[in-house]
């Protein structure tokens, strides 16, 4: 238990947090992005615990800054040709109706000439994330 004290904390969200917040209609706006705070969620210097936030009550956020960062394919996970499936990771939760199969373009590198390939369609048996 370190003392560090603060009026003010910076709370650094998990990549999988962030991706559940941004794939719900939860803090996608300033009306939209509410805090409540449980009993025991923080300290102060003496150990009396917070004033908690019911859900009822929640803070609205003060400033809201949109997500405008765009996903980064990350991994080309698997091709699978048995069963004609595509498995692709990207950085941050993606909106699957959005994509566009036909930008996907497959290239062999290593033969000569290049050879390449882009598809014509598909669907994503996935759900937004």
């Amino acid at each position: 238990f370190t003392t560090n004290p603060s009026s003010v904390v910076e709370v650094i969200l998990t990549a999988n947090d962030l991706n559940v917040i941004k794939r719900s209609s939860i803090c996608n706006s300033n009306d939209t992005c509410f805090l409540s705070l449980l009993p025991y969620a923080v300290f102060d210097m003496s150990l009396n615990p917070v004033v908690p936030i019911s859900n009822n009550s929640a803070k609205m956020v003060a400033f809201f800054y949109p997500d405008v960062s765009p996903p980064m394919l990350t991994t080309f996970v698997q091709i699978n040709l048995n069963n004609g499936t595509l498995v692709l990771q990207f950085s941050e939760t993606i909106n699957v109706n959005s994509f566009n199969f036909s930008s996907i373009t497959f290239f062999s590198f290593f033969r000569n000439p290049v050879a390449n390939f882009t598809l014509s369609g598909g669907s994503s048996s996935s759900d937004n994330g």
